[in-house]
């Protein structure tokens, strides 16, 4: 089973995060753990277009950058959509 490993930067924005939206992501990634790839219907998963194996899960307005690096699931970036992919 895949363990979720954070960046700093993706730590410190969960934390600045309204508690109902962090409890969101923590449902995410919960899922994530189970199965990468595709966590469920609950949740998109799309493979971004430059090379890394970088993907983003997304629900509603927000989202997460997260690569699969071996055993563990490690997410780069989190935050709103509309801001997500600026400096990735």
């Amino acid at each position: 089973m895949p363990r979720i490993v954070y960046s700093r930067e993706a730590e410190e924005e969960l934390y600045r995060l309204p508690r109902s939206v962090y409890d969101r992501f923590q449902r995410a990634f919960d899922a994530l753990e189970v199965d990468p790839v595709s966590p469920g219907t609950d949740y998109r998963v799309k493979r971004l277009r430059e090379a890394g194996g970088r993907r983003v899960v997304r629900f509603g307005r927000w989202g997460a950058i997260y690569r699969i690096e071996g055993e563990n699931v490690r997410i780069l970036k989190v935050g709103p959509r509309s801001t997500l992919y600026r400096g990735t």
